[in-house]
């Protein structure tokens, strides 16, 4: 069995396999229902415009367009929209094992390949985002095939290589604008190798930047009589004018500052106002290593810690072109994030998967070279070989199934309800969380974002916007720790139904006063309503309670 263990990954049917492990293992993830993210609401609504024909105003909902259009595009052969769009999710996730296995082959050998393509196939970050409606996995896709490209174009010197590489990584752009760095980053290296490689490696560089940087231009200049000054801010391309802008001018780090200011304004409450080396004093000067050190633990978790051991395993062999190549892209990468973490003190753990996946191929070299050493050991090696191979795998699949069963359905839950009540069918319904009425199949609720509104949900707001939208029904969705904010409504405060997930409430509420149900009681749908259902209240015990009650009017008395 050993044998076998250690021969798969030398044979040609390794990547198919690896597929075949991908997709089955996400596919699995996908039936567990985990419940949209809050941005992928905003993408499914511009894919309802785009294929209305309404372009404009999906452009409004966000200046990256080709997402949302791709969404519109698998809607034409899956009706449902949800469905349409973690498709493309799961694909990509599935097909960015090909130019990951292809780029680790091309760096170190087929066995390398393999492990990389395992560790990438099962890490848990990964899986999860697959199961997003989100832009990463078309980015990290094409930015994984121009990588391979510009590494193999490096070898040969091929017109055509380097060209796939730069369309690549402009549509790679197109999904996600910090894909910009590959740009200026590729020229930096291929500059580096004109002015020190040898003769033949300076040729090739030298037709490899007229080509990466003369598609772009050609493109530019072609566009540029028909869109004009649009085509600068089409895809948030102003948005680097301006950050490169702001960088020059020195408020890129306003933020930073400010920050600063308020460790150096806390000195005074230390226990020694004028004693050094407190917290605070200690902190402001060492801001810029601790945002360093929070970057390089998200990193890791983005990586998955487990795959840590093999990483810094893999790095005792000889630096080749296209090893160093793509370590810089990666630090380039990284050091545009750390300043754009220092410049907005904020980081999403999505925007690390780029690098991560670049850093995969070492993963995959350390795993060998570490199978190698325990392989020359006999018998004790064995079995420390077999030790490592199961842990590579059931850690990852063990922090799967853990995200799994630890996902919050409140909201999947409350809009399933939704679905069988016909009595609020036609109900006016004002809702913080729009996520509720996908699942609930309704389009026409009005939304009042809460959001960045303080400590405490802005409950009173939420009020005065239902009172004016004339609502029937307020539906919230909040964490468990805010439930006191509830009490802060002061007309919709009848429950008619509460959903309670381990994380977040779903509460929905009526205008007071509202005729008690026969159980004398709201409806309830906890963490527990898989093991025992709570009845909920239906129409025949609603009209078997009180008088027929249109939704929108209130009753008097």
């Amino acid at each position: 069995m050993w044998k076998w263990i250690r021969k798969l990954p030398e044979e040609r049917a390794g990547l198919l396999w690896l597929l075949l492990i991908s997709a089955f293992w996400k596919a699995g993830l996908a039936l567990s229902g985990k419940v949209i993210n809050p941005d992928g609401m905003l993408y499914l609504q511009a894919a309802r415009q785009i294929s209305e024909g309404r372009f404009q105003e999906a452009i409004h909902l966000t200046s990256l367009p080709l997402y949302p259009t791709l969404i519109a595009l698998f809607h034409v052969i899956i009706p449902d929209w949800l469905w349409a769009a973690r498709s493309i999710s799961l694909v990509c996730t599935v097909l960015v094992l090909v130019p990951l296995y292809l780029l680790t082959r091309d760096l170190f050998d087929r066995r390398a390949a393999f492990w990389a393509g395992l560790v990438g196939a099962l890490a848990p970050p990964v899986n999860d985002w697959a199961l997003d409606v989100i832009r990463n996995p078309p980015f990290v896709l094409c930015m994984l095939w121009a990588v391979h490209f510009s590494q193999r174009a490096l070898l040969d010197g091929k017109a055509l290589r380097f060209l796939a590489a730069s369309a690549l990584g402009w549509l790679a752009v197109l999904f996600r604008i910090e894909g910009i760095v590959m740009i200026p980053a590729f020229a930096l290296f291929l500059l580096w190798a004109a002015l020190w490689g040898g003769e033949g490696k300076r040729r090739h560089a030298l037709k490899g930047l007229a080509l990466w940087l003369g598609l772009p231009v050609g493109i530019f200049l072609c566009l540029f009589p028909f869109l004009g000054q649009k085509i600068l801010t089409a895809n948030r391309l102003d948005q680097v004018y301006y950050w490169a802008r702001a960088l020059g001018s020195g408020s890129f780090f306003e933020s930073y500052r400010h920050i600063y200011a308020q460790m150096k304004a806390l000195e005074a409450a230390s226990a020694f106002p004028g004693g050094k080396q407190n917290f605070a004093e200690t902190a402001r000067h060492m801001m810029p290593l601790i945002y360093l050190l929070g970057l390089l633990r998200a990193l890791s978790r983005v990586l998955f810690e487990p795959f840590l051991l093999p990483l810094f395993w893999a790095f005792k062999r000889p630096w080749t072109r296209g090893r160093r190549w793509v370590l810089f892209l990666v630090c380039s990468y990284l050091l545009a994030i750390f300043a754009d973490l220092l410049k907005q003190d904020f980081l999403e753990y999505r925007f690390l998967l780029a690098p991560a996946l670049l850093l995969y191929p070492w993963v995959g070299n350390g795993t060998a070279r570490l199978l190698d050493r325990f392989g020359g050991m006999g018998g004790r090696g064995t079995i420390l070989a077999w030790g490592l191979v199961l842990f590579l795998i059931i850690a990852p699949l063990g922090k799967g199934l853990k995200n799994v069963s630890g996902e919050d359905h409140a909201i999947r839950w409350a809009g399933h309800w939704f679905r069988t009540q016909g009595r609020w069918k036609k109900a006016r319904v004002v809702t913080n969380d729009m996520r509720v009425a996908l699942y609930a199949g309704r389009s026409d609720w009005r939304e009042y974002d809460l959001h960045a509104r303080g400590p405490m949900p802005d409950m009173e707001g939420l009020e005065r916007f239902a009172l004016q939208a004339l609502a029937d029904l307020v539906v919230v969705r909040l964490s468990r720790k805010d439930r006191r904010a509830l009490s802060l409504f002061r007309h919709f405060t009848e429950r008619v139904a509460l959903f309670e997930g381990p994380k977040r409430l779903v509460v929905v509420m009526a205008p007071r006063p509202s005729p008690p149900p026969c159980s004398g009681g709201h409806d309830t749908v906890s963490s527990s309503a898989l093991k025992a259902r709570i009845t909920l209240l239906t129409d025949r015990n609603m009209d078997q309670c009180r008088r027929p009650h249109r939704p929108g009017t209130a009753r008097r008395g």
